[in-house]
């Protein structure tokens, strides 16, 4: 049975699946990558290029240090008494016979 895909598109067709086959057994090259962006419309690869730049330029900007949280409760107090009545507060009702 003979198909009506033009020879140009069979030959795409036929080395998108080669790179398919290959993709899935390795990791991607640079050649590969190249030769299924070759097939993209014009508009695609533009889009294709600002996510590029947006994900480069988001691993190439310095990581903002964690904030240390040394010292956050610096000059409070809590005693034993305020945690005993804290608990009282949360706990005092439990188990409820309401419900």
């Amino acid at each position: 049975m003979e198909s009506n895909v033009p020879s140009q598109n069979k030959e795409t067709i036929r080395e998108s699946g080669i790179l398919y086959a290959t993709q899935q057994s390795s990791v991607p090259t640079v050649e590969s990558i190249l030769k299924l962006v070759s097939q993209l419309a014009a508009t695609d690869k533009l889009q294709l290029m600002e996510s590029l730049v947006a994900l480069i330029r988001s691993e190439l900007l310095p990581r903002e240090a964690p904030v240390s949280l040394h010292g956050l409760w610096k000059g409070v107090s809590i005693s034993e008494e305020d945690i005993a009545e804290a608990r009282q507060e949360m706990w005092g009702n439990f188990p409820r016979d309401d419900v």
